[in-house]
């Protein structure tokens, strides 16, 4: 039952954080002027707003998903797993903050003024927090896919 939780999570959590990235302004992540870049948010403000909610909830729930591998007893990979989810749970706590600044000055974001720090904390906690679950998935006893 917690695997079948667990794959729900992971899902529903990238299916959310996507689902942001499909509602928000994709484009200004590639755009390099920032004035045209505040000008893609300004255009579509409300979108860009909706959207940042979507992407910390995502990682949350992908987060969670981890926790619930962690308790689905498997005893070779639970320590891993655990650590994983501690990891990306801080990872999304601080990308939470970065999409809450985000939303709240979009105008701010445009010109590159946001501190840089939650988004690095994120990148880093997530992709340690990825390397772990992998280790965590080799040596529990699930099913090859």
């Amino acid at each position: 039952m917690a695997d079948t939780t667990a794959a729900t999570a992971l899902i529903a959590g990238s299916a959310t954080f996507i689902a942001g990235a499909a509602i928000g302004v994709p484009r200004v992540f590639t755009e390099p002027d920032r004035e045209q870049k505040w000008r893609l948010l300004s255009e579509h403000l409300l979108w860009w707003r909706l959207s940042q909610p979507l992407y910390a909830l995502g990682a949350l729930l992908a987060a969670l998903g981890v926790g619930a591998l962690a308790a689905s007893g498997h005893a070779a990979a639970r320590a891993w797993l655990a650590v994983s989810c501690a990891l990306l749970v801080v990872g999304a706590l601080a990308w939470s903050w970065s999409v809450y600044r985000r939303a709240v000055d979009p105008r701010e974001f445009a010109m590159g003024r946001l501190p840089g720090w939650p988004f690095a904390a994120y990148i880093w906690s997530t992709f340690a927090g990825l390397c772990l679950l992998g280790v965590g998935l080799l040596l529990g006893d699930w099913p090859d896919w």
